[in-house]
């Protein structure tokens, strides 16, 4: 497209807004703006007023790469207001995603309900088991496949956005994304499980390895690292932002469960103010249908947090200059055997509990077991001596 004065206009009133160049350049990207044509616009309006930019937008043009200075990280509130933005741009698109995976999860489910009714017999408790394994291995691959969606969903250009194409883009992804996610977790429950603050440091470190797997093709380890180094010397900062926008989208969730359950509590009241009697089922169905439309909900709130943290990774990216950071081999080895061995130890971590619930069962199971041999002794010795 060519470099219009009303792309010129918009720009110079969304920096003048006090929004960042990433932000912005985010925003044209999704409305089907080439990346060059968006350059070259930031260029002549350099050019053309070199000061108010850098006092507007504080970010300023270096050769010919572009790259924010120091602390130019957007700000937290106006990161919410542009997830929140980004996601009410697609919102046709995310309702779709919502619903096909929704309806996939209830498809698992019924399946697994129907091995439900096999029981009584050896075969049947093993297909039982078989079948809740298979279903939550199905669940997590549904799951990540619904987060690959989910991200292609926010970080493809809107001109060229369609559903099927971020549902098929989220299966080329499925396993690859599903390895970043599980060394994620794994990583960052180690930490809490060590103490808070490393939890709290790698939750924060890693938060934005799946879309270094999204935009930079970086797989594994190297998703993990590079949105290490991308966070290293601004950890406070984006610790920060995170923070708030996770209770922003907290408080919208709760606020909607909120004004659910009193829509459904003034439904009632009035019916039975006015004595009339509720149709049988008829509350149980209104209350089904809130939670339905929660369900909806929920995901496009997890598409909000989503699409701030794939704002702030741009902004974390300029601030490098662009450029994909190094990895070493010796970091790639040594936080792979960290990983490793977390993903070792956390089952031993969730299992201990159980086995030492069922350790302490049979201990008290075996000194019952002994105090009535104890008895049944007594008992005897005592019928003994009344009959010799």
């Amino acid at each position: 497209m060519p470099i219009t004065p009303e792309l010129l206009t918009y720009i110079q009133q969304r920096l003048a807004q006090g929004a960042t160049k990433e932000m912005v350049t985010a925003e044209l990207l999704s409305r089907g703006w080439q990346r060059a044509d968006v350059e070259a616009a930031f260029a002549s309006i350099e050019q053309a007023n070199a000061a108010h930019a850098a006092n507007a937008a504080g970010f300023s043009l270096s050769g010919g790469g572009v790259g924010t200075e120091s602390g130019s990280l957007p700000g937290a509130f106006s990161l919410v207001k542009a997830a929140f933005a980004t996601v009410r741009e697609r919102l046709g698109t995310f309702i779709l995603l919502s619903l096909f995976f929704l309806l996939l999860q209830g498809a698992l489910y019924l399946l697994l309900a129907l091995f439900s009714f096999v029981s009584g017999s050896v075969i049947g408790i093993v297909a039982l088991f078989l079948s809740g394994l298979l279903s939550a291995i199905l669940s997590f691959l549904l799951n990540i496949w619904s987060l690959g969606a989910l991200l292609y969903a926010i970080t493809t250009p809107k001109g060229q956005l369609h559903f099927w194409s971020t549902v098929k883009k989220g299966v080329r992804i499925l396993f690859s994304l599903g390895w970043i996610t599980a060394l994620q977790g794994a990583l960052v429950l180690a930490g809490f499980l060590l103490f808070l603050i490393p939890g709290i440091l790698f939750l924060t470190w890693f938060a934005f390895a799946p879309f270094a797997l999204i935009e930079d093709n970086q797989r594994g380890i190297r998703a993990l690292l590079m949105s290490k180094a991308y966070v290293q010397g601004n950890t406070l900062g984006v610790l920060g932002r995170l923070t708030v926008l996770a209770f922003s989208v907290l408080a919208v969730g709760v606020l909607f469960a909120m004004a659910l359950w009193l829509i459904f509590l003034l439904f009632t009241t009035v019916l039975a103010l006015n004595t009339y009697s509720l149709p049988e089922g008829l509350a149980t169905g209104f209350a089904s249908g809130g939670y339905f439309i929660w369900l909806l909900l929920a995901p496009l709130l997890s598409a909000v947090v989503a699409a701030g943290i794939f704002h702030l990774y741009r902004s974390l990216k300029a601030l490098h200059g662009n450029r994909i950071p190094e990895i070493t081999p010796a970091q790639r080895r040594g936080w792979i055997a960290f990983a490793l061995i977390a993903l070792l130890i956390i089952p031993l971590f969730i299992a201990l509990p159980p086995l030492l619930s069922i350790y302490q069962a049979r201990q008290r199971v075996e000194q019952a077991r002994q105090e009535v041999d104890e008895k049944f002794q007594a008992l005897e010795e005592m019928l003994r001596e009344t009959n010799p």
